[in-house]
């Protein structure tokens, strides 16, 4: 029963009892009485409507902590060219108030087109590692091989932001960004069209990741 049907029940019982006592003929010792059982009822029921509505408070809190925990990161990102120098603005967002802690943040740069789990796959030969990744959720077991931006085949780089996940020891109500920039004279990506992924996978809930286009007009 809601709180407000618990008290109109309760109005209604006070005026019926009112009644009892004041528009009768009872004898004072009787209207004594039923004053006292209704100040023991009016306590009972004022008691009960308060365990009530701290029960409500108390749920709701638990509920909008379990909200909080499960609210994702937002994230953005954002490219800019001049001549053969290039740079790739990130930025998260907390908006759900409860601190959040990254646990792995990098930027996957691959051709538009390309297959990125095959691209992973491409790093991971690279590298000649002993691992099984088939889909974006496992990208993060590259964390422990890869501390340093890496590009292969000149189409594909691999950048690990650790602004994220350890100059941040926790991200609360805020919005930290980071920018990377490199010169193509020294990388010599292919040109074409690419795509920059944001990834960032937190301590608790699912990864998260974004993505802009940048454009490489010349090698």
């Amino acid at each position: 029963m809601k709180t407000s049907k618990i008290i109109i029940v309760f109005s209604f019982c006070l005026i019926v009892i009112g009644l009892l006592i004041f528009a009768t003929c009872w004898t004072n010792e009787t209207k004594s009485l039923l004053s006292q059982y209704a100040g023991i009822i009016v306590t009972g029921v004022g008691f009960i409507i308060a365990i009530y509505q701290l029960r409500l408070s108390t749920n709701q809190y638990f509920d909008d902590l379990k909200k909080k925990e499960k609210d994702y990161l937002d994230l953005i990102v954002e490219s800019k060219t001049d001549e053969n120098f290039h740079s790739i603005k990130t930025q998260v967002f907390n908006k759900s108030g409860k601190n959040k802690k990254i646990k792995y943040s990098f930027l996957l740069l691959t051709k538009q087109e390309d297959n990125i789990i095959e691209d992973i796959q491409s790093i991971i030969q690279h590298l000649n590692l002993d691992l099984q990744i088939n889909c974006s959720n496992n990208f993060y077991q590259l964390k422990d091989f890869i501390s340093k931006p890496l590009y292969i085949g000149n189409s594909i780089g691999f950048i690990p932001l650790e602004f994220y996940f350890k100059e941040n020891i926790r991200i609360s109500n805020e919005n930290p960004c980071y920018t990377y920039s490199f010169d193509n004279n020294e990388i010599k990506l292919q040109k074409g069209i690419y795509s920059i992924r944001f990834f960032i996978y937190p301590k608790k809930g699912c990864h998260r990741s974004t993505v802009d286009s940048l454009i490489i007009k010349k090698n």
